[in-house]
């Protein structure tokens, strides 16, 4: 391969890469707004946990256990999701500078070996390309861990949203209940 189409490929794995590092910071970042909504939520129903009273006479008060057991439910799998959502995640880093040059040098001993002198090969592009291939394997290999990571994260995402809104609904429901009785 040419020079010039290593540098194009380098460029578009580099963008590539690139965004998907700040993508999991954007998501992990998006995570505040429902973990500031699940905070209340949580604090109201320790609340009523410590309060409770269980009366099964009237209609209203069986409607608010059912709710308050759905609510403890929804709760827990809210928490499960946020957990798993910022937290077990592998993601892929390029290689220090220092691994960076070490394999520089171990090409250029290898390029300066006798063999290629007799037979008369431009070592020079080979030596490119060769750390073109080692850089642009880098870029594929944690670009694409981190778009695997960044995937599963989005689903437990989603997953917590849904959650914490049906929590959200279910503490809703609970409060107006509780008035009306």
């Amino acid at each position: 391969m040419e020079i010039i189409y290593y540098k194009e490929l380098l460029s578009i794995f580099e963008r590539r890469y690139y965004s998907e590092i700040e993508r999991k910071d954007k998501i992990n970042s998006s995570m505040s707004i429902p973990i500031a909504i699940l905070a209340p939520i949580v604090g109201f129903y320790g609340y009523n946990i410590s309060n409770v009273k269980i009366i099964f006479c009237t209609i209203g008060s069986i409607v608010s256990s059912l709710l308050f057991i759905f609510l403890s439910l929804f709760l827990i799998l809210s928490i499960i999701m946020v957990f798993k959502t910022l937290v077990g995640y592998e993601y892929g880093y390029l290689p220090y500078l220092l691994k960076a040059w070490e394999h520089l040098n171990d090409l250029d001993q290898y390029y300066k070996q006798d063999y290629f002198k007799l037979v008369g090969k431009d070592t020079d592009e080979l030596f490119k390309a060769d750390f073109y291939d080692f850089i642009l394997s880098a870029y594929i290999k944690y670009t694409d861990m981190n778009i695997r990571s960044n995937i599963s994260k989005l689903r437990f995402r989603y997953l917590a949203h849904v959650s914490i809104f049906i929590s959200f609904i279910l503490t809703v429901f609970i409060i107006f209940n509780t008035i009306q009785m």
